[in-house]
């Protein structure tokens, strides 16, 4: 907590117990210390909140960083929130104000803080200065009683009516003496509110005379005092002026903007000059010195503290901030070329770690200029994972095949030529023993290092658009990275390998390479190399064992296993993404609306598409819970209005897949099947592609055509339709015998469509039959969304005491999950209303 809020340290208590926590736990600085500070900031909160009501302030939060942002959404999501109230100030005009309303994920009120009436103002100057143009005064003051006083006395005494607000505010100042206005003019130019000290000693006046023109200041509302004690009191710029812990600052934007505009260059200099010496004597911090020394003209001094800075910003965890000060060292510094280079090469793994992925791979390209071949290689490898990983698909492809064709790496070109590459690397595979040398990493030579890594980053940039490339490049993996002897590039391929074999099926060779994955991971002294053996176990649990509950535990176990938590990582997306595919299997509807939004508001922030659109597209259920379909569909039309897949390959990627998913859902909880002309031909689109090939991918696709069918067949019974029912239903049962595929998944699904199925032929006894197991067998698999369906449906076939008690079980669940229509959910999950 003290690392990232130094401020902190002044508290006497949590200085000491911060020395002693680290006393007890050396090793505590290697985990996840910014989720750690966040939740110990909220605990601390919390704390405090037991004992006493507690309001939090926060003003000017349009100026807010991205990592503060950050900070408020970790502080203030879910029901753990510390139980305060917030308050914040914020430009109404700033664009600021959407980003933080947008981090706060929880209901944020908005009050609505303007001048006065248009008419309560004019009468306001009238009653002030009765000859003046009241109309104009009032537009351009804005409502605000101080400056309308103000230009209305001022039109009077001067004589000028149409003084414009600059010029009262000018005119007032400049009858200050030399004392107060050179006071004043350091203020202003301080960018954000400095500390007396500084201010004075800056200003070049005694301790005297400061108090003498502080209080006059103070008096014309042209500066105030923050952070003092008794400052409002009469005696307050007395008590301030004699050391009180005090911060001075313009009263309002308009009266810095009028003095900063007027203050010719040369003076201005001249004062930044003065605050940074003020500022050095006084130990104040690099990034406002940085600043200062930018004001004043000192570029070399301001690019070395600003590489200072940014060096406090990563310790602090702000990765952005951190980026930003980079940004300035390389405008600013005095570097040499290959500095400059590393600068830049620098600060793309910053923009990487910030999660900030088409700005990371212009800066490793960038970087890559001027270097050797082999370093310049590595640079344009992770601009193109960075491009890939952040869906930016058109460009990463592109830089992806360039680098591995120079390697002799080559993809290939045609579908048929990538499925018998990928039918070769399963066949070596499973036919190898799984061994490799034991060698460090710095005995791997760079052509291997390359080849191992570029691979690496097709497996992972492609595996959710272009999968069957992906996969051949998964499975080449392990062929290239057992020779070189890496175990932590071996871990790191067999676990891509192991699920892809996962994600097709092949249970033997999955078996076979989670093992090795463990074993590899094992043998490395790398801490980066756990995390795959524990995700080699989440894909085998998900995709073939369909252990929803087992995924989700393991996903938590490897995303703790992850070395650097606090960063945006291929692996952090990629756990996190099947850990809420799990929580959505669970039917855990509460925690997927604190999750999801979160992650998508942020992957919107940081420019990751691929995040983004792949949480919106799955998830559109969301939407349902709160009655709002049309609000869903728009939502899944605007995330794929931005996905561009022209150039991968086959465009029924993933985002394409999860949205006709939904798409179905939605006209099925409408009560509809046929309000969606284009679901049936894309249906077919999906079952003809090649995504078609993995068995859940199948699985779904069966499903979901089956429950068409059945909603169909409703539709046509309550139109008195007998023939159109049959037919329909008919078709729906050649898709559930489709759905046995040898998965668990395949078995339970079948069954909810067939339940579905015999409640709209009338076979009642048959349907509740298999809503009844159901029940049992999805309540104890943990699918709690899928057995309060299962009940709902349950109830009204059996009625009674009976039905009224599953009817009773169903509604406590939807209600505590906050399902608005759970009748119209029901409708979506197991179409057959009769």
């Amino acid at each position: 907590l003290l690392q990232i809020f130094p401020v902190l340290r002044g508290v006497a208590a949590l200085d000491v117990a911060a020395r002693l926590d680290r006393a007890r736990d050396p090793g505590a600085a290697e985990i996840d210390q910014r989720s750690l500070a966040f939740a110990a900031l909220a605990d601390l909160l919390a704390a405090v909140a037991a004992r006493r009501p507690v309001v939090l302030m926060l003003d000017d939060i349009h100026w807010a960083d991205a990592d503060s942002l950050a900070l408020l959404g970790e502080l203030f999501a879910g029901a753990g929130a510390p139980p305060v109230l917030l308050v914040a100030t914020a430009r109404v005009s700033d664009d600021g104000v959407i980003a933080a309303r947008n981090a706060m994920r929880v209901a944020v009120e908005v009050i609505q803080l303007g001048g006065l009436a248009r008419d309560e103002a004019e009468a306001l100057v009238r009653a002030t200065s009765p000859d003046a143009d009241a109309a104009r005064l009032a537009n351009d003051a804005g409502g605000h009683p101080m400056f309308l006083t103000e230009l209305a006395r001022r039109s009077e005494t001067s004589g000028l009516l149409n003084l414009r607000l600059d010029d009262a505010l000018w005119q007032r100042i400049g009858e200050l003496d030399a004392g107060a206005r050179a006071l004043l003019e350091v203020v202003t130019l301080g960018a954000a509110a400095l500390p007396l000290g500084v201010v004075s000693a800056a200003a070049g006046l005694a301790a005297d005379d400061v108090a003498r023109d502080l209080g006059a200041l103070r008096a014309a509302r042209l500066v105030r005092i923050i952070g003092g004690r008794d400052h409002d009191s009469d005696d307050g710029s007395v008590r301030a002026a004699r050391g009180f812990a005090s911060l001075v600052e313009p009263y309002h934007d308009r009266v810095r903007e009028t003095v900063a505009a007027r203050v010719p260059a040369e003076r201005r200099q001249s004062i930044h000059r003065a605050i940074v010496s003020s500022l050095e004597a006084a130990g104040g911090g690099v990034e406002v010195l940085t600043y200062h020394l930018a004001q004043a003209g000192e570029g070399a001094r301001a690019g070395a503290l600003a590489e200072v800075a940014a060096q406090h910003a990563l310790d602090a965890l702000a990765f952005d901030r951190a980026a930003e000060w980079m940004r300035i060292t390389l405008e600013l510094g005095e570097l040499t070329p290959d500095r400059r280079r590393a600068l830049i090469a620098e600060r793309a793994d910053v923009l990487a770690r910030a999660g900030r992925t088409a700005e990371a791979a212009d800066a490793f390209l960038s970087a890559a200029e001027g270097e050797s071949i082999d370093a310049a290689r590595e640079l344009r490898r992770r601009a193109a994972e960075q491009l890939l990983i952040g869906g930016h698909l058109a460009r990463g492809r592109e830089l992806a095949i360039e680098l591995a064709n120079e390697i002799d790496l080559s993809l290939p070109g045609s579908t048929a030529s990538a499925i018998t590459r990928l039918i070769w690397y399963q066949t070596r595979l499973r036919f190898s023993r799984l061994r490799w040398p034991h060698r460090s990493p710095e005995e791997v030579t760079e052509r291997n290092r390359i080849r191992i890594d570029v691979s690496w980053s097709l497996a992972t940039g492609l595996s959710m658009v272009d999968s069957t490339r992906g996969a051949c490049s998964a499975m080449r993996l392990p062929l290239l990275a057992m020779p070189a002897g890496d175990p932590t590039r071996i871990a790191r391929a067999m676990c891509a390998a192991a699920v892809a074999a996962s994600g097709m099926g092949r249970r033997r060779l999955a078996e076979r390479l989670r093992d090795a994955t463990h074993r590899s991971a094992a043998e490395s002294d790398d801490p980066s190399a756990a995390p795959y053996a524990a995700f080699a176990d989440v894909a085998y649990l998900f995709y073939l064992i369909n252990d929803w509950q087992g995924a989700a535990a393991a996903c938590e176990r490897a995303a703790s296993l992850l070395p650097d938590r606090r960063s945006h990582t291929f692996e952090g997306d990629i756990i996190e993404q099947h850990h809420v595919w799990s929580l959505s299997i669970l039917g855990e509807l509460k925690e997927l609306r604190r999750r999801v939004p979160v992650t998508i508001r942020s992957a919107q922030r940081i420019g990751n598409r691929f995040v983004e659109v792949s949480h919106r597209t799955f998830f559109a259920i969301l939407h349902l819970l709160v009655d709002r379909p049309d609000e869903a569909l728009a939502d899944l039309r605007d995330a794929l209005a931005g996905w561009h897949t022209e150039g991968i390959g086959d465009d029924v990627t993933n985002p394409f897949f999860f949205a006709l998913k939904n798409r179905t859902l939605i006209a099925l909880y409408q009560r509809n099947p046929d309000s969606d002309p284009t679901l049936d031909a894309d249906w077919a689109r999906a079952r003809a592609s090649l995504l078609y090939q993995i068995p859940m991918i199948r699985l779904e696709c069966t499903q979901f055509a089956a429950q068409l069918e059945v909603g169909r067949a409703s539709l046509a019974r309550a139109r008195g339709d007998a023939a159109g029912c049959k037919r329909y239903l008919a078709k729906a049962r050649r898709w559930i015998a489709r759905t046995r595929i040898g998965l668990q998944a395949g078995t339970h699904l079948a069954d909810l469509v067939a339940a579905s199925a015999a409640l709209v032929a009338g076979d009642l006894d048959d349907a509740a039959a298999r809503f009844t197991a159901l029940v049992e067998v999805l309540g104890a698999g943990g699918q709690r969304a899928l057995a309060a369906a299962c009940r709902w449906r349950l109830a009204a076939i059996i009625g009674g005491s009976a039905g009224d008690a599953h009817r009773a079980e169903a509604d406590r669940f939807f209600a505590d999950e906050g399902v608005l229509r759970p009748d119209r959910l029901v409708d979506g999950l197991l179409p057959g209303w009769v």
